[in-house]
């Protein structure tokens, strides 16, 4: 894989991803986390820790091209490790989603047109896919509750109604469970596909 465009020097590319990581560590601890983390002022001319500093920018952005899950793992690692340099995190992101994307695996015709047909279907790849779908699902069960006239009251049991008073009590957990699943769009109304 060639290097991203304005790496400095070309072949550090060309480096395992352990190797890079290692590098990056040694330059933070050369020129320290401030210096990678805030752009100081220049003054027109380019020193050598200028150099270091562009390196330091750079070889995130080497690991995140190289598309691996290799190099998703060790821009985690070194996320964890200086929690100061909040572009690690960023980086170790796009590197697992560009890793994701270069692992990903074809849907089957067969399920494709099932996914098509039916709305209600989700593909679920992993784990993340899973939290957002329910997530999402709780999200809109919230705003159906919320809305006027909405169903917050059906999760109150109340007795004696009268003009000036009634006793108010939340219901049963089964209650919001049966609750949530008559919504049209509540969790047990997905076809979950997983692989």
């Amino acid at each position: 894989m060639p290097a991203p465009s304005g790496s400095w020097p070309n072949a550090v590319a060309l480096l395992p991803e352990r190797d890079v990581a290692d590098f990056y560590r040694l330059l933070v601890d050369q020129i320290g986390i401030d210096a990678v983390v805030n752009q100081p002022l220049q003054s027109g001319f380019i020193g050598d820790d200028d150099r270091l500093r562009d390196m330091a920018r750079t070889l995130p952005n080497i690991l995140v091209h190289k598309g691996t899950l290799e190099a998703a793992t060790v821009l985690r690692a070194l996320s964890e490790e200086y929690p100061g340099i909040w572009q690690l995190r960023v980086d170790a992101r796009a590197a697992m989603r560009t890793a994701a994307a270069r692992y990903a695996q074809p849907v089957e015709p067969e399920q494709l047109i099932r996914l098509a047909d039916t709305a209600q279907l989700r593909w679920i790849a992993d784990e993340r896919h899973l939290l957002d779908i329910v997530l999402e699902s709780l999200d809109r069960f919230a705003k159906a509750l919320h809305r006027p006239n909405g169903l917050i009251v059906a999760l109150w049991n109340r007795a004696r109604a009268g003009v000036n008073h009634t006793e108010w009590w939340p219901c049963w957990e089964e209650d919001f469970s049966d609750e949530e699943t008559r919504q049209p769009c509540g969790l047990r109304r997905w076809a979950v596909t997983a692989r």
